[in-house]
C-alpha cells in the first residue's frame, strides 16, 4: 500500500470513528456514560416524585393515566416508564444519535422486569413488602436499565429492523400501561394491597 492510499485509509478509519461506524471516540463514549448517569438520577427523582401526582390532582383520571394510582406492582412500572421517555427526549435531541430509541426501549423493559423479578423474589423470601427494599429496587432496577441503555448507544447505530421492534415495544408498554390503569386484570400485579384494581 504506498503512501497515498495508506493516509486515505487512515482518513477513512477516522471518519468512521468519528461517526460511530467502526468504533467510538472517547469523548463520545464519555458524554454517553455523562448522559446515562443523569438520566439514572432523574429517574430516580422523577419516578419518586410521580409517586404523588395522581393524589396531588386530587385523583384526576387524566393524571391516572401516567401516574400510580394504586400501590399495585403493575402501576409502580410507571415510575421507571415516564421519566425514561422524558428524558430520552433530550438524551436524543443532544446526542444525535439514532440508537437512543432502541436503547430506550431496552431501558424500559428492564427497569420493568427488574421490579417484578425483585420484587416478588424478596416478598416470597420474607412474607411481606418492605418500603426500604421496595425503593432500593427502584434504584437498582433504574441504575440496571441506564446501563443497557449506555452499552446500546455506546455500540453504534442500530439496524433500522430493530429500531422498528423498539418503537412497536415502547408504543406496546405506553399502551398497556394506561390501558390498565382503567381496565386492569384480576390478576396479582394488578392488585393493591387494598384489593382494589386501577381506577
Amino acid at each position: 500500500m504506498n503512501a497515498g492510499a495508506t493516509r486515505n485509509h487512515h482518513w477513512q478509519l477516522m471518519m468512521a470513528t468519528v461517526m460511530g461506524v467502526k468504533g467510538m471516540s472517547s469523548w463520545r463514549r464519555r458524554s454517553i456514560l455523562r448522559w446515562e448517569i443523569a438520566g439514572t438520577i432523574t429517574t430516580v427523582l422523577l419516578g419518586s416524585l410521580f409517586h404523588f401526582v395522581y393524589e396531588w390532582t386530587g385523583n384526576a383520571r387524566v393524571a391516572g393515566a401516567f401516574f400510580p394510582v394504586n400501590e399495585s406492582v403493575w402501576e409502580h412500572l410507571k415510575l421507571g416508564f415516564w421519566p425514561v421517555i422524558l428524558f430520552g427526549l433530550a438524551e436524543r435531541r443532544y446526542l444525535k444519535a439514532a440508537a437512543v430509541w432502541a436503547a430506550k426501549a431496552v431501558a424500559v423493559y428492564v427497569i420493568a422486569l427488574s421490579t417484578v423479578l425483585l420484587f416478588y423474589t424478596y416478598v416470597a423470601v420474607l412474607g411481606r413488602n418492605l418500603l426500604v427494599l421496595d425503593i432500593l429496587i427502584f434504584v437498582v432496577s433504574a441504575v440496571a436499565g441506564h446501563v443497557a441503555s449506555y452499552r446500546i448507544i455506546k455500540s453504534g447505530d442500530v439496524p433500522n429492523p430493530w429500531r422498528v421492534v423498539a418503537t412497536v415495544a415502547l408504543v406496546a408498554a405506553m399502551v398497556a400501561l394506561i390501558a390498565f390503569t382503567f381496565r386492569p386484570p384480576h390478576l396479582p400485579i394488578f392488585r393493591s394491597p387494598q384489593g382494589t384494581y386501577g381506577i
